[in-house]
């Protein structure tokens, strides 16, 4: 088991690696500068291990090696020198193992992991499954007033039209323009499971689409308000909107199972999946109310509001935004997650059934970033190295098994 310090070296590890790939967030980079301000030795660490032309040497050198035995060396030794018990500054031992993570990190060779040496080296693994399966791409079916549907692939560039209102289907997704009339018409646009899709609404607001997911929103915004239905995970970028003489703010309303997400304009990432207990708001920029028939929640940047899908009072707690919107990034980014929700995040982006073993036991949790377009063959690959489960693959179907050793 890791120790405090083993700990705190493989943090910092990951913290640095993070503020040198542009990817740290607010709450991390003030993690880290409480880091520097009380560690003795710190800023000289940080200066090393951020000199750009050594980074990049280390990095190529590390490309022409055996990283599983460079890695057990390193290992081995500040194990050794940690039973010696040398009185060091605090985490110095295994931040020597830790500048050598950075580099593995920034050069892309490990995944984090917090386990009994922390990360796993992803670059030289072997896949341990026969066959694979692509990753999602970008496809949905758009729903047309009339009942007419018509299938998208963000590849076929066509313009549509419906009750007067143009539609652009690009590769950037679909862009409606905005249309004079009063009449209230309803596109919908659904998600299959393996896909993703974005939508430009006529006021502008820009909607992402994940796996599985359905949207059914009005082809113009004639009202006082501006409301859409969501089934499944968005990120919205909502445009401001002001209307009437006295240029009055039109909120813009988002319908979720017996709910209801509720902005001016703002950007804010909903889950609201049929099979999730949790109705799950994260806000990124701006201000949003959250509701249902008991709870009225205001959320501020950086919090996640909760809401029962059966009813009842919700909370607020703190959010890991960089994690809430990294599907719409093109990643998976896990931290401490439980097994069970990284395979349903991996069952609707791969169109693939989940079964456990009945000698699997819960919890079991995953630290680790990935990219959404690996194949699924190589992803589990990652997740069974850090020995929390095993995999078996069957046409569309995964069986997690225990990892015995």
């Amino acid at each position: 088991m890791q120790n405090k310090q083993t700990r705190e070296g493989f943090r910092v590890a990951e913290l640095i690696g993070k503020y040198l790939k542009g990817t740290i967030s607010p709450e991390e980079m003030a993690e880290l500068e409480v880091w520097v301000n009380e560690t003795e030795g710190s800023v000289e660490f940080m200066r090393e291990v951020t000199n750009a032309e050594k980074l990049q040497q280390e990095i190529d050198s590390y490309d022409q090696i055996n990283l599983d035995e460079k890695w057990e060396r390193l290992v081995e030794k500040a194990l050794v020198r940690e039973r010696a018990n040398k009185k060091r500054i605090a985490g110095f031992t295994w931040l020597n193992v830790a500048a050598v993570v950075i580099v593995l990190l920034v050069g892309g060779f490990l995944l984090y992991q917090p386990k009994e040496t922390g990360l796993v080296n992803v670059k030289n693994g072997q896949a341990m499954i026969d066959n694979d399966v692509a990753p999602g791409t970008r496809k949905a079916e758009l729903i047309l007033s009339d009942g007419s549907v018509v299938e998208l692939n963000g590849k076929v560039k066509s313009n549509l039209s419906d009750d007067g209102t143009s539609i652009q289907n690009g590769v950037s997704g679909l862009k409606y323009e905005a249309s004079e009339g009063n009449a209230q018409v309803l596109n919908t646009l659904k998600i299959p499971r393996g896909g993703e899709f974005q939508v430009t609404l006529p006021d502008d607001t820009k909607v992402w689409l994940n796996s599985g997911s359905t949207l059914t929103y009005p082809i113009r915004f004639p009202g006082k308000e501006r409301r859409v239905q969501l089934s499944g995970e968005a990120y919205f970028e909502v445009k401001a909107l002001h209307a009437g003489s006295n240029k009055s703010r039109v909120p813009f309303v988002v319908e979720v199972d017996g709910a209801e997400v509720q902005v001016l304009g703002t950007h804010f990432n909903v889950q609201a999946y049929p099979s999730e207990k949790m109705i799950k708001t994260t806000l990124l920029e701006g201000s949003v109310k959250v509701r249902n028939e008991i709870a009225d929640l205001l959320i501020k940047p950086g919090e996640r509001a909760l809401l029962p899908v059966a009813g009842g009072r919700g909370t607020i707690e703190h959010a890991d935004s960089e994690a809430a919107v990294a599907w719409k990034n093109g990643l998976f980014l896990f931290s401490n997650t439980s097994l069970k929700e990284v395979m349903e995040q991996i069952s609707r982006w791969y169109d693939i059934d989940v079964n456990y073993n009945s000698d699997f036991q819960f919890p079991k949790y995953f630290t680790g970033e990935i990219r959404r377009d690996t194949p699924m063959s190589k992803l589990l690959e990652m997740i069974e190295m850090t020995g929390i489960a095993k995999f078996k693959l069957d046409q569309r179907t995964v069986t997690v098994l225990p990892n015995r050793k």
